[in-house]
């Protein structure tokens, strides 16, 4: 997992935050007719639960739709695949502190 961009509008500090993501998947398999079908087996499984699991700690949101891409040029016995993803970052709130 990589963060790929980070998405903030100084200018409106009341809206929350994006951050774009970049899963890279990959395998490796020997079978020159197969060898994808664990690659593919693999990104739905990663879709699914991001999907199933929208929320990351209590106040990161996931955003949809999520996008696979599957690498034209295969790099074999190695098949890759990447997922984009986007996750929404709360702004935090202010937190008044009381002397005691």
């Amino acid at each position: 997992v990589r963060p790929a961009t980070i998405i903030d509008d100084p200018d409106d500090q009341d809206q929350e935050s994006k951050v774009d993501f970049q899963i890279i998947i990959s395998t490796y398999n020997s079978d020159k007719n197969d060898g994808h079908l664990e690659l593919y087996d693999l990104i739905e499984t990663v879709r699914q639960t991001l999907l199933t699991n929208t929320i990351v700690g209590e106040c990161f949101k996931l955003q949809t739709p999520i996008k696979t891409h599957i690498i034209e040029a295969q790099p074999y016995p190695v098949w890759v695949a990447y997922i984009e993803l986007s996750y929404l970052v709360p702004t935090p709130s202010e937190e008044l502190i009381e002397n005691e």
